[in-house]
């Protein structure tokens, strides 16, 4: 059986031209579908949350450069002492910082940094006064260690954990949606497939019907048969033309139907081929198989179940961001320690401005520092915790909801895989008796031994019997794919692609696997 492998949004398999299969369906499905498409993007905003919150850690670099200049009036009595020659104090100074900030997971921060000013005034003109700019230098590292509120990964590194969590369960949910819109294209097509068998059906039964007016007409002509036997097949061949006219248009409307489940544009809907592959087919001691491995079959949908996997991880990091919001609803406690060292550069050439890195350094400095704050009440806190329990809560429910609903809707499609296999085998032996029933009923017609209302009678009664082998063959097709679905086996991701087996869309999955 084939395999294809799509990418959602990347390229499209070539258009069908004599006859769409089953797979080109699909396929056309996983590159078009816009729900599948919304939920790429989807990803790819989760991804943005997630490198969102990794960059509160990154290492930062700042920087700055400050040339400012002050004057000051000087009192006259100053002025005087500078002999009158100035009347104003002019500072001049120039500000390097050079620094890093980096916060860690543990919630711990640094912040090395190093200052060189240069300061200068009007002053530095009076060789009397014999003064000359300064050049200064500090540098400085600080460490902030959180002692309470916001201490350890748990609470520094729960968002960032939180959107990681989150992601993966976005990529969980686009597998969900690419299994949701197979699904809905597999159905189509074989909905497509029934109203195409159905119409060839009446077609079929509109053609008998019209041989037999022609046929009847002849023989009235002859005076063998009454004229009444001719109304009475001209009104059956009206009915099945009506039937007829109405299977084209259930023929349409299935083909809208398959070409909107594809995500085809509205010119290509009403140009898409009619369906080119076959009902699958119940496979003998189905039955027996089916009924003796429903434990298997609930096991295989909670292990690949894509949505309920999703949910299991979004409940994960509702649970990270709630252990987050209890341990914040501690006092803020942090000690501050600092450590550094001083420089100085006495000349007047801009040169030795950086020099006083390291000329005549004194230090170590320190400093210790506990900073404390605890809001009275503590709303704020004691609101996020309370709304991450409830958010966690919420998520638990809707797992526990999506599981029970999975386990019902796996045993209830083994049931109808179960019924429906039986229904189409009886189906089949009705249209084979009433083949049979039909050819008899028309041999006794000619030889004068039935009526014409015998007649169409079984004739009815045998298109009646043919449209219900195609709707049992249609529940049975319906039902495979529904068990697949249900237990998460119809697609298989491969990392950023998806592999989709024609076995998988025919076929029942095996119980003791994914295939």
């Amino acid at each position: 059986m084939g395999a294809l492998i799509f990418s959602p949004g990347r390229g499209c398999p070539q258009e069908p031209r004599k006859g769409l299969t089953l797979l080109q369906a699909v396929g056309l499905t996983v590159s078009l579908q816009p729900n599948i498409l919304m939920q790429r993007e989807q990803v790819q905003n989760q991804a943005g949350v997630l490198q969102q919150n990794t960059g509160k850690f990154d290492l930062a670099v700042k920087g700055s450069v400050e040339k400012k200049v002050e004057k000051t009036p000087l009192t006259k009595d100053q002025q005087e002492s500078y002999g009158n020659l100035i009347t104003e104090y002019d500072q001049d100074t120039l500000t390097t910082t050079v620094g890093l900030e980096k916060q860690f997971r543990t919630g711990i921060k640094i912040g090395p940094n190093m200052k060189v000013y240069r300061s200068g005034s009007n002053l530095d003109n009076f060789f009397e006064f014999n003064t000359v700019p300064d050049n200064y230098s500090t540098f400085n590292f600080t460490l902030e260690v959180p002692l309470l509120k916001g201490f350890g990964q748990d609470v520094a590194g729960a968002d960032e954990k939180a959107a990681g969590v989150n992601l993966e369960a976005t990529r969980l949910d686009l597998t969900q949606t690419v299994s949701q819109s197979v699904l809905t294209t597999v159905q189509a097509y074989w909905s497509y497939l029934a109203a195409k068998k159905k119409l060839g059906i009446y077609r079929e039964s509109e053609g008998s019907a019209s041989q037999l007016v022609d046929n009847l007409q002849q023989l009235v002509a002859a005076k063998e048969n009454p004229v009444t036997d001719l109304v009475q097949s001209q009104a059956s061949l009206a009915e099945k033309t009506a039937l007829r006219i109405s299977a084209e248009q259930q023929l349409l409307e299935a083909r809208k139907n398959l070409g909107l489940a594809m995500g085809l544009k509205s010119r290509e809907v009403l140009a898409l081929p009619l369906p080119k592959d076959s009902y699958p087919e119940p496979l003998s001691g189905m039955t027996e198989t089916l009924e003796g491995e429903k434990d298997k079959y609930l096991q295989l949908a909670e292990k690949y179940r894509a949505d309920l996997l999703a949910l299991k991880e979004k409940e994960k990091a509702a649970q990270i961001l709630l252990v987050a919001a209890q341990k914040n609803l501690k006092p803020q406690l942090n000690a501050v320690l600092g450590l550094g060292y001083g420089g100085l550069q006495e000349s007047g050439n801009f040169r030795d401005y950086l020099n006083a890195v390291n000329h005549n350094t004194v230090g170590l400095n320190y400093s210790a520092a506990l900073m404390f704050k605890y809001p009275l009440g503590n709303n704020t806190a004691e609101g996020v915790a309370g709304q991450k329990l409830a958010q966690r809560r919420q998520s638990h429910i809707q797992t526990v909801d999506l599981h029970r609903k999975i386990r019902a809707n796996v045993l209830v499609t083994l049931e109808a895989l179960k019924r429906y296999s039986a229904g189409l085998k009886k189906a089949r032996e009705a249209v084979t008796l009433y083949r049979r029933g039909y050819t008899d009923e028309n041999l006794r017609f000619r030889m004068g031994m039935s009526t014409i209302i015998d007649l169409i009678t079984v004739q009815n009664r045998l298109s009646t019997a043919m449209v219900t082998e195609v709707d049992s063959q249609l529940d049975y097709a319906n039902a495979v794919i529904k068990l697949r679905y249900e237990t998460g086996t119809l697609i298989v991701k491969e990392k950023e692609q998806y592999r989709v087996e024609m076995k998988r869309l025919i076929a029942i999955p095996d119980a003791n696997g994914a295939s």
